[in-house]
């Protein structure tokens, strides 16, 4: 899957949305530009989201930063972003 370093709109996010979700076809925004974060609502007009399948309910954890390498899932990101942000801080 290709990388995804999109800002979605919701960017102070920090963690991933975890969430139960049904048997079903799902559209992970790969733009930033959805009101629906992370879920593709279609605003870019063009844009590719990443299309995903789950065979059955299951319980994911979906990027919400827009910083993961494995769309749509999280891979853990957000934290290199944390920490990075910090020490700027301390910097200052």
């Amino acid at each position: 899957m290709r990388s995804a370093r999109v800002q979605h709109a919701k960017k102070s996010a920090e963690h991933p949305l975890v969430v139960k979700l049904d048997a079903g076809k799902y559209k992970w925004c790969g733009c930033g530009k959805t009101k629906k974060v992370p879920w593709c609502d279609g605003t870019c007009k063009g844009g590719k989201p990443v299309r995903f399948v789950l065979k059955k309910k299951t319980a994911v954890e979906v990027c919400n930063c827009g910083l993961t390498k494995t769309p749509p899932y999280c891979d853990g990101s957000h934290v290199s972003c944390r920490k990075r942000k910090k020490s700027k801080n301390r910097k200052r």
